[in-house]
């Protein structure tokens, strides 16, 4: 029997999570954790070692990310240049599909030592959205209420913010 009277000590956070949560305090726009870590968050655990840390951010904010981060390494990634370019981001419009990366000094993604680079790993995952969604696919038709595809995680954090 669970004594129901003792509300449970929430899960720690692990650290990469908390650190990539800390550094979007004040970012100012719609982000969520997505990928591995966001299954481990719904789970409550970490299931397996993660390379990086997935942030999904809607494509229309996208600038948010180059302000918000200002000095620091940042790849950009969409179809008009090769996935495997470690060159910096100049903030340019990034057209779908695209993401960020965030890299580590040393990650072969890594830019100048004259910039800022994490402790961990992390990358931005820019999606579409329209009127209060998160587009799954456009030719399909499928899209989500940004509030019910966001959930609070058993870790005691909400890896969310909206404006």
């Amino acid at each position: 029997m669970v004594d129901r009277s003792v509300p449970e000590a929430a899960v720690p956070v692990p650290e990469p999570v908390r650190f990539v949560c800390d550094l979007l305090i004040g970012f100012g726009s719609p982000w969520f954790l997505c990928g591995g870590w966001a299954v481990d968050a719904r789970l409550g655990r970490q299931t397996r070692d993660h390379w990086d840390v997935d942030i999904a951010v809607l494509h229309r904010d996208q600038r948010a990310i180059f302000e918000h981060f200002p000095g620091w390494a940042l790849v950009g990634h969409d179809r008009h240049v090769p996935d495997d370019t470690a060159e910096p981001w100049n903030g340019r419009h990034l057209d779908l599909p695209a993401h960020v990366h965030v890299p580590k000094l040393g990650s072969p993604l890594a830019t100048s030592t004259a910039v800022t680079h994490p402790d961990f790993e992390f990358e931005f995952l820019l999606n579409e959205g329209s009127d209060g969604h998160c587009v799954l696919n456009r030719e399909l038709d499928v899209a989500v209420p940004l509030d019910r595809c966001i959930r609070p995680s058993s870790w005691g954090a909400r890896p969310f913010h909206d404006r």
